[in-house]
């Protein structure tokens, strides 16, 4: 799945920390580039369960239909911003909570 709401290059720049930050900045590059792949797809899955969960119900079918149409990112994100009024703040938390996980789980 695309990024919904966050760019990209942020979505990289920020796995890129949470890496470091779980102490793997010194792993071979082609290792690094699994893991940075690796992460965005669960870290996107983190974004999107956390969606849902604030999405109201009755808009999760016209969601559904929006991504299965493969409409653009532009019109899923003000679709967003129209039905979660708080819908930045939900995404840095999902990013946080993602970030302070990984960062657990990698110190263990």
């Amino acid at each position: 799945m695309e990024a919904i709401i966050v760019e990209p290059a942020a979505i990289t720049a920020f796995l890129e920390k949470v890496l470091d930050d779980g102490g793997m900045a010194d792993v071979e590059p082609e290792v690094r580039q699994q893991m940075l792949k690796d992460l965005r797809v669960r870290m996107e899955n983190a974004i999107f369960g956390m969606i849902v969960t604030k999405l109201p119900e009755q808009d999760l079918p016209k969601l559904d239909q929006m991504i299965e149409a493969k409409e653009s990112q532009l019109a899923i994100q003000q679709f967003l911003r129209e039905k979660i009024s708080n819908v930045d703040e939900v995404i840095a938390q999902a990013m946080l909570d993602f970030r302070s996980h990984y960062v657990k789980e990698a110190a263990k």
